[in-house]
C-alpha cells in the first residue's frame, strides 16, 4: 500500500464545492444496501461517508471515515481510515484501498483493510465501501446525488 502522503495525486474526490465530502443516509434509506458476510441487513441501518482525497491535489489532505449505525445482526462501529493508496480516476470512478481501526476490533480485528469505490458517472453515482478483516466482509453501496461528490483530475 503507498500511503497518499508520500506520492502525487492523480485525482481529487471531494464535494462539489472542493471540500469534505460527507454523505448521511438514515436507518432504511431506500439507497443503501448493507451486507455483511454475504447477507443483506434488512432494514441497512444508517451509514455515514465522510472524507476527501488529495484536495487541492495536494497527497497530504486525505481522511475517510465511516460511521454505522448497525442492524439486527451486525453492532453500530465507526471505521477510520489510516493508509490510503494513491487516487487514480479513470473515467469517473476512483478506487482507493488502505488499512484502518474501527471502535469494535472483535467484529474486524486490529488493523481492517478496506475499499472505498466512487463511482461519479451520470445516472450512475453511488458510493461503496467494503471493509474486511477477522473472516468479516462488511460492504455498504449508498446511491448519490448530483452535488455529493467530486471526482477532478489533477494538473
Amino acid at each position: 500500500i503507498v500511503n497518499c502522503q508520500t506520492t502525487l495525486c492523480d485525482c481529487e474526490v471531494t464535494n462539489m464545492a472542493g471540500n469534505d465530502f460527507s454523505i448521511n443516509r438514515g436507518q432504511g434509506n431506500a439507497g443503501t444496501t448493507v451486507t455483511f458476510n454475504g447477507v443483506e441487513q434488512d432494514p441497512p441501518g444508517g451509514v455515514n461517508y465522510n472524507g476527501l482525497f488529495c484536495s487541492d491535489c495536494t497527497p497530504t489532505n486525505n481522511f475517510f471515515t465511516f460511521e454505522y449505525g448497525g442492524s439486527i445482526v451486525v453492532p453500530a462501529f465507526t471505521f477510520t481510515a489510516t493508509t490510503f493508496t494513491v487516487p487514480s480516476c479513470p473515467g469517473s470512478t476512483v478506487s482507493i484501498t488502505g488499512q484502518g481501526t474501527t471502535d469494535n476490533p472483535g467484529l474486524f480485528g486490529a488493523t481492517p483493510a478496506y475499499t472505498l469505490n466512487v463511482d461519479n458517472t451520470m445516472n450512475n453515482k453511488s458510493i461503496t465501501v467494503i471493509i474486511t478483516g477477522n473472516g468479516n466482509t462488511f460492504m455498504s453501496t449508498t446511491t448519490l446525488g448530483n452535488g455529493e461528490i467530486a471526482i477532478s483530475d489533477c494538473p
